[in-house]
């Protein structure tokens, strides 16, 4: 991503990563709960549920990332100059993986706050 794009979408893209951080953590909490709930049902006797329920667990987790992404999007592309943002990552995603994405995002604010710490 541009360093010019990026000073433009500075505070919004600072609210979407810090918002995918969220739910992605509760996505991970959801799906380690859902195990904990699996083993419980298992040694219930009810080994078909617990099955279920531990497959689901993983496919959340296995999917977290498209699911908190797309929970973000739903939460605050609604909100005035979201959508531009939203565009903008999904231009970018089109030419390069997601993870890779918002790892150059979170760099590029690594580097924000470095620079901000030598001013």
């Amino acid at each position: 991503m541009d360093r010019i794009v990026f000073a433009e979408h500075y505070d919004r893209l600072a609210v979407i990563v810090a918002t995918i951080h969220k739910v992605s953590a509760w996505i991970a909490v959801l799906s380690f709960a859902g195990y904990g709930v699996a083993a419980w049902v298992w040694f219930k006797g009810y080994t078909f549920s617990g099955l279920m329920i531990a497959i689901t667990a993983y496919l959340l987790f296995r999917l977290f990332r498209k699911i908190s992404l797309s929970v973000t999007r739903a939460k605050l592309v609604s909100r005035p100059g979201y959508a531009d943002t939203f565009a903008l990552l999904d231009r970018e995603m089109t030419q390069r993986k997601p993870q890779v994405v918002l790892a150059e995002i979170e760099a590029l604010f690594g580097e924000t706050r470095e620079s901000a710490k030598h001013d």
